[in-house]
């Protein structure tokens, strides 16, 4: 595709406003381009109506639309400009630097050799000659060609100013000698110049040393405006902190009381409902089971039936959930009261506190700095020294494609006639990689199909933040997509002249034959399987293969289905036969080595002594899966005799709790409010005097650079424009201000502290008895286990789900290994399958107290997640750890990270010489990890609710592996 060109007529790039090519070409949302200039000035003279059209539809908008660049045909136009060729152009003498320009010519203007002293224009050699044949029967006054020739003409007589008045100060011509300035001192315009040459260096040094003085008013002010924003902030961020502190302490307690309701009224039905989950998912786990083992029966592979049949005939593990004992003596009445008297005590002592601190946040008040005279007044002046920090966020590196530039093999004179051949690449959509498809640009300026962008969109909506996926920019408000109409058109052009190469006729895979490794888009089926490349190919490819490796050939088979999995991992060779003794395949070469004096036969005969293993096990899981679903039935119905509960009592708690933070927020935004309403007072001050120096610094840098200009220009224009630019800009020094207040911050932050500690005070008096009396509830606690033995007894195997293994990691012994390839691994499209990020999902779930252990090398997460963790892109929602779906443990040789819901807590390095240990116990909510080694070392623990079942993941790094190892 990326081979595709198109030849494009320039003037599908022509500008509707100017009619020439698209300068920073912007695209609007009904999806015509303009050039960015254009359609601003166009747009300007709307600003009254407040109604925007497009020139060419007449779409209106109500609010003006936001211009971006559409870096697309920016990239489009810049390469066609480059590839136009201008026609022969002739023998001429363009104009240079200082050369002065024929006001006739139209386009590259040639240079003027004669300005005509009465028609006032300048003219080349060609408009010269019919100047002169236009004008031959009444010749008009000509002379070489001046510059800015308008003003060198006396304005009362047309004649050419020729001498300078050092009365008047002004440039007058023969007739003004002669007349008006008669009795004048008037001197040849070069000498006027050299007096006034002096006087133009000290105007320099002036504007010079007022522009520096200026600037060191700037920053002075600058920094005194940022010390009292910094100031500011410290103390609104120091209030901000204590008030969501407080704020966080009652949600703390909120869901304390709660979870002590919740725990009298249903630990037995929480218990039920792990219990519940748990049988559900023995029974999915079972009848899974039951059916690779059905699917397995009928393969035709030996070795895949002997590798997987191992894991495969172990049942599913499952754990039994701990008894819980409930002894409860507590009346809901009660329980409401006290808490409504809890809400009595911390309003009365927040309403007593925050008063106190209202009326002195008043006082501050903002008072012109004296005009100090003398030094020993300034000297009183003291200054303490502050630290400064700087923040520099991260940036995000994009890398940029390499383009190769297109030479043109011809061009046109006429613009409209050049053309450019634009490769197909250049208008592939950067999500989907294929050719844009109702091609959309959003406001950055970059381009996507109209459906690609849509559904990137549509996974933002719950942030209510969209972003572009290239250059990461981002809208608040969710643009509105328009079809950009010029790229429409030369997309449709571009799949009009594509030339698809007729393919050979093939043999493409179907329902269980296996694909050919080499090809690309739709696989074709493989013949044959390279047992040293570890490749299938096709017909074509296999063909390939042999041309290339004609003078030393490989051993080639019959094309196998999971080639990876039949070679021996030890010595790259074909797996052939079958050891009995340590129940695995093995090669000729393990045969002869390791397993010299071990009992091996050939895998079908293996293979039947397995299958009445099968038929077996079969039996087994059949009468287990039935047992389960009478116990699952039974427990179903007894749960939902134990569904009345403690709601009323719930709802009241939480309706008191909620509104007490309401005060709190209402009245920590009022102090927030307080705070930078002063702060604001000075600011609009300042604001103005910063504006007025930053103005009159401009002024002086422009005047300085004019009186630079005319310095270097003919001597009539030196005279007549250095009387203005020798006379400074104006300005008005205004007055410096300061804040001073009663208040200092130090102190603010004293009284909110000790507004908090009120608040924590009363409510801790209360709570303490609130708990004293729901702590009836008595649940028997989760014994804290120290060695490795008492952790084993709830141990499970956890096999790896290929259906979300991402396409680069590779999955291994059965499925017990996951490691990161630099090939993609052949995984088919799954729903479940991770698109983006290196991770994988267990099959199995986590429910009651579940404990494996993993070996890990180079960098790793060792995670647990609910199973609606979305799967479907790069984002924060996807990676484990990131998101409040997930809880991870980020391991590497330098570094050891606990993180959920993106939050991360730094922990002590960790070795990959010693084993993870997890522990879960879904019900308590407890989630541990621990270094496995001589004895168990707790690495972080984390206490939460757990909601829906778990199940174990891994992201894996590049050239990282995670094993899961067996209890032994």
């Amino acid at each position: 595709m990326a081979e595709s060109s198109i030849s494009v007529a320039q003037d599908q790039f022509i500008c509707s406003i100017c009619l020439d090519l698209l300068k920073d070409p912007v695209t609007i949302p009904c999806g015509h381009s303009y050039c960015m200039s254009c359609i601003t000035d166009c747009w300007d003279q709307d600003d009254q109506k407040r109604v925007y059209s497009c020139p060419q539809c007449r779409q209106t908008f109500t609010p003006r639309p936001v211009l971006g660049k559409n870096t697309m045909l920016a990239e489009v136009v810049e390469k066609l400009k480059k590839t136009k060729r201008p026609a022969a152009r002739p023998a001429q003498c363009y104009t240079g630097s200082g050369d002065v320009e024929c006001d006739v010519c139209t386009g590259d203007k040639n240079k003027a050799i004669k300005s005509c002293l009465l028609c006032l224009e300048s003219y080349c050699q060609t408009h010269f000659e019919r100047h002169e044949e236009f004008h031959s029967i009444k010749r008009h006054k000509m002379t070489d060609a001046i510059e800015r020739l308008q003003e060198m003409i006396c304005p009362q007589h047309d004649r050419l100013l020729e001498m300078y008045c050092r009365t008047d100060q002004t440039c007058v011509c023969m007739l003004c000698m002669a007349n008006e300035h008669k009795a004048h001192d008037t001197v040849s315009p070069a000498e006027g110049r050299t007096e006034k040459q002096k006087h133009l260096e000290e105007t320099q040094r002036k504007y010079q040393q007022r522009i520096q003085e200026r600037q060191k008013e700037l920053e002075d002010l600058r920094e005194a405006v940022e010390s009292h924003k910094r100031s500011a902030q410290a103390a609104v961020e120091d209030s901000e902190r204590i008030f969501t502190e407080l704020i966080h302490s009652i949600e703390r307690s909120r869901s304390e009381v709660t979870q002590l309701i919740r725990d009298q009224e249903k630990v037995l039905i929480s218990q039920a409902k792990g219990r519940l989950e748990q049988l559900e998912q023995e029974i999915d786990d079972l009848w899974r089971r039951d059916a690779e083992l059905v699917q397995l029966s009928h393969t035709d592979h030996h070795i895949h039936f002997l590798q997987s049949f191992q894991s495969l005939s172990v049942p599913p593990g499952s754990t039994d959930s701990p008894s819980i004992t409930v002894s409860s003596c507590l009346s809901f009445d009660n329980l409401r009261t006290f808490v409504s008297q809890l809400e009595e005590k911390l309003q009365h002592a927040f309403k007593e506190q925050k008063e106190h601190l209202f009326g002195i946040v008043r006082y501050i008040e903002v008072i012109p700095t004296p005009e100090y005279k003398s030094r020993n007044e300034f000297l009183q002046c003291k200054f303490k020294k502050k630290k400064k920090v700087l923040f520099f966020p991260y940036k995000h590196e994009h890398a940029q494609k390499e383009r190769t530039e297109i030479k043109p093999k011809s061009a046109c004179n006429k613009m409209a006639e050049s053309s450019v051949s634009l490769a197909q690449d250049q208008f592939s959509c950067s999500i989907c990689l294929d050719l844009l498809k109702d091609p959309v640009t959003i406001p950055c300026g970059h381009s996507y199909c109209m459906n690609c962008i849509t559904d990137c969109w549509d996974q933002d909506d719950q942030k209510r933040v969209y972003s572009c996926p290239q250059c990461r920019q981002t809208f608040t408000t969710r643009p509105v997509l328009g079809k950009n109409t010029m790229l429409a058109e030369v997309v449709e052009k571009l799949k009009k002249t594509k030339l698809l190469s007729a393919r050979p006729a093939q043999c493409y895979t179907g329902s269980g034959d296996v694909e050919c490794d080499v090809c690309t888009g739709d696989k074709n089926k493989a013949i044959k399987s390279c047992l040293l490349c570890l490749e299938s190919y096709c017909q074509t490819h296999f063909d390939r293969h042999e041309e290339f490796h004609s003078r030393k050939r490989h051993k080639m088979t019959d094309a196998i289905e999971r080639l990876q999995e039949m070679i021996c991992p030890q010595h790259d060779r074909l797996l052939e036969m079958y050891c009995r003794t340590d129940q695995i395949c093995v090669c000729m070469l393990c045969m002869a080595n390791e397993h010299k004096a071990h009992d091996t036969v050939s895998p079908a005969e293996g293979r039947t002594e397995k299958q009445k293993h099968l038929e077996e096990t079969q039996r087994k899981y059949q009468q287990r899966i039935q047992e389960r679903q009478k116990e699952l039935a039974d427990l179903r119905e007894a749960v939902e005799s134990h569904k009345r509960s403690a709601q009323a009592a719930v709802e009241d708690s939480e309706r008191i709790f909620t509104e007490l933070i309401h005060s709190i927020e209402r009245s920590r935004s009022e102090v927030t409010q307080l705070i930078r309403d002063q702060e604001k007072v000075l600011i609009s001050q300042a604001d103005g005097l910063l504006e007025q120096l930053e103005q009159e610094i401009d002024d002086l840098r422009r005047r300085d650079a004019e009186l630079e200009q005319v310095s270097l220009t003919g001597h009539i224009h030196f005279l007549q424009s250095f009387q203005s630019l020798s006379v400074p800009p104006g300005s008005t020094d205004s007055p410096s201000i300061t804040v001073s207040s009663c208040l200092s911050f130090d102190d603010l932050r004293t009284f909110v502290s000790q507004l908090e500690e009120k608040l924590q005070h009363a409510f801790k008096e209360e709570k303490e008895n609130l708990c004293r009396i729901v702590r009836y509830i008595e649940v028997i606690p989760t014994p804290e286990y120290k060695s490795r033995n008492e952790f084993l007894q709830y141990y499970q195997r956890f096999t790896l789900d290929s259906d979300s293994a991402h396409k680069y990691l590779r999955l291994s012994e059965s499925n017990r290994v996951v490691t990161t390839m630099k090939k993609v691994q052949r995984h088919p499209d799954h729903p479940v399958r991770f698109t983006h990020l290196s991770q994988v999902l267990c099959r199995e779930s986590v429910c009651g107290r579940c404990y494996w252990e993993v070996e890990w090398s180079g960098v790793v997460d060792i995670s647990v997640s609910y199973k609606s963790i979305s799967r479907k892109w790069w984002g924060d929602e996807c990676r484990f750890g990131h998101n409040d779906q997930s809880w991870s443990l980020s391991c590497s040789e330098s570094s050891c990270l606990f993180c959920y819901n993106y939050k991360q807590t730094s922990l002590p390095v960790v070795s990959s010489s010693s084993r993870i240990g997890v522990y879960v116990d879904h019900s308590a909510g407890t989630l541990s990890f621990y270094s496995v080694s001589d004895t168990m070392t707790l690495i972080h623990r984390v206490h939460t609710t757990f909601t829906q079942p778990l199940y174990p993941g891994f992201w894996v790094y590049y050239n990282a592996q995670v094993k899961l190892c067996d209890s032994a």
